[in-house]
C-alpha cells in the first residue's frame, strides 16, 4: 500500500528512477533520485546525482529509461559479432539484417506515439544505421531513443 500527502506528492514520487532528458531548451539526461513539490513557487524540484533542477511553467521530457550506446567504431565492424557498451554494460553488436525495417528514431517515436507500433507487433533494437545491439526493450523505451545522443535508428522486426 502506498500513501501520498497530495497529488503533487504522488507525481513527484512517481518520477524517481526515471530520466529527466530536457527542461525547456536545456538538455540534461540525468536519472532522477528525488523530487518534491515546492508550494512557494508551485514548481517541481528534481534532484539527480549531478544537479538540482526546478521545473516551473516550462516544457520538459521525462522517460522511463534512456539507452546510450558506445558503438565500437574503432574495430572491424565487417565481422558479424562485435561488442559495445550499452549504458555501461557490455553487449553484442550485430550488422543489421536485410529483412528488418530500419526507422530513424524520430520516425519510430511518432509511430509509437500514434499507436502504429505496439509491443505485440514485433520487436526492435537500437541501431546506428548499420549495426544494432540485442537488448530487451519495449517500444516505449525504444521510442525514447529519440532523445539518445548515440542511437540514430531502430531496426524493427514485425511478427
Amino acid at each position: 500500500m502506498f500513501e501520498f500527502d497530495s497529488i503533487q506528492d504522488f507525481v513527484c514520487k512517481s518520477l524517481i528512477g526515471k530520466v529527466l532528458v530536457k527542461v525547456g531548451d536545456t538538455e540534461l539526461s540525468e536519472k532522477i533520485i528525488n523530487a518534491w513539490h515546492d508550494s512557494d513557487t508551485n514548481s517541481i524540484v528534481v534532484y539527480s546525482d549531478k544537479s538540482q533542477t526546478f521545473i516551473y511553467n516550462s516544457s520538459f521530457v521525462i522517460v522511463d529509461k534512456l539507452i546510450e550506446v558506445q558503438w565500437d567504431e574503432g574495430s572491424d565492424l565487417e565481422s558479424n559479432r562485435r561488442y559495445c557498451y550499452v549504458n555501461e554494460q557490455c553487449q553484442s553488436l550485430f550488422k543489421n539484417e536485410d529483412y528488418g525495417e530500419l526507422y530513424s528514431t524520430e520516425e519510430f517515436f511518432e509511430m509509437v506515439k500514434d499507436g502504429s507500433i505496439v509491443d505485440y507487433d514485433g520487436h526492435g533494437y537500437p541501431s546506428n544505421g548499420t549495426h544494432h545491439v540485442y537488448i530487451d526493450a519495449g517500444v516505449r523505451v525504444l521510442a525514447a531513443c529519440k532523445f539518445s545522443k548515440s542511437v540514430s535508428h531502430i531496426i524493427w522486426y514485425n511478427k
